[in-house]
């Protein structure tokens, strides 16, 4: 429903996005809706879509300036461009062990400031500490940098 609405289809036109998850929104004590999040990677905003189930209607749709946490697809997404970058395979890391946060560049003059980066760390899942690490633009596509631990 949320995905159909004349709304949001005109604030994602043409906009890279990706759904982030359906959670629950209270606007007071008794009333409670559902809230549609989305990532739109090429303003990096959050698009969120109140919904109610009811009456089959868009209530409300705002875009935000956050980060929420990171998603499956992105760290699949992420774990993917870092295979195509190779640096880390190449090193014999296994990058299917990946798993990240989200970071922000907090520097307004960067060309990343505000992008949706991730902090990836690898290694074995029988290690407590990673044995190598990589920082993903998911804005640009890019790697930025990868590190094998010692």
């Amino acid at each position: 429903m949320a995905l159909a609405s004349e709304r949001v289809v005109g604030e994602l036109k043409g906009k890279r996005y990706e759904l982030m998850g359906v959670g629950m929104k209270s606007l007071d004590r008794r009333t409670e809706y559902p809230l549609v999040m989305m990532y739109n990677y090429t303003d990096d905003m959050v698009l969120e879509v109140l919904v109610d189930l009811k009456a089959q209607a868009v209530l409300d749709v705002k875009s935000e300036r956050y980060q929420p946490a990171v998603v499956t697809a992105e760290m699949s997404r992420a774990r993917d461009l870092v295979r195509q970058d190779g640096r880390l395979p190449r090193g014999g890391i296994d990058v299917e062990t990946g798993m990240g946060l989200i970071v922000e560049d907090v520097n307004f003059k960067s060309p990343r400031y505000q992008h949706r980066i991730v902090d990836v760390r690898f290694g074995p899942k029988d290690r407590r500490l990673p044995t190598a690490w990589a920082i993903v633009d998911l804005t640009s596509h890019q790697v930025i940098e990868t590190g094998i631990y010692p």
